[in-house]
């Protein structure tokens, strides 16, 4: 090979080096993104879930009451995770946690999943008074209207 052959070569390489770098500082900031992301989600979640075990505890319902505020918890320490770990570790983390727990990993998804509801419907918009169509009450078979 000649002299500029093998100069194009090394540059060529290094070009592909500076390239395969840049992609990988911009998939690790997109992943970093990713993970804020996600823990700001899963933030809102620990909060829907004790807001939902408050309101479990004034209905004076404590035993799920305990499970949404372990949920939580347990959803917390989840958040606090994805901040501090690589993906690929949290991906090992929740594959083993349903291996070795599914039990407990179904019961979290439907606690999560009962508690979010609960909140949702709690917190739903309702529309104004004003708004709302009338209620027209129905009269019992045999019965004319106007009597």
């Amino acid at each position: 090979m000649s002299e500029s052959g093998a100069g194009a070569g090394r540059e060529l390489a290094e070009e592909a080096r500076a390239s395969a770098a840049e992609l990988r500082q911009r998939a690790e900031r997109r992943v970093e993104e990713q993970k804020r992301s996600a823990g700001e989600e899963v933030r809102g979640i620990v909060n829907a879930l004790r807001a939902a075990a408050d309101k479990l505890d004034e209905q004076e319902q404590h035993g799920v009451a305990r499970y949404a505020h372990e949920a939580a918890d347990v959803v917390e320490r989840f958040g606090d995770t994805i901040q501090h770990k690589s993906i690929s570790d949290i991906l090992t983390d929740v594959e083993r946690a349903s291996r070795e727990h599914p039990a407990v990993v179904a019961g979290i998804a439907a606690v999560v999943g009962f508690a979010g509801t609960r909140f949702l419907r709690s917190t739903e918009h309702r529309e104004e008074p004003e708004t709302r169509e009338p209620v027209t009450p129905e009269l019992p078979l045999g019965v004319p209207e106007g009597e």
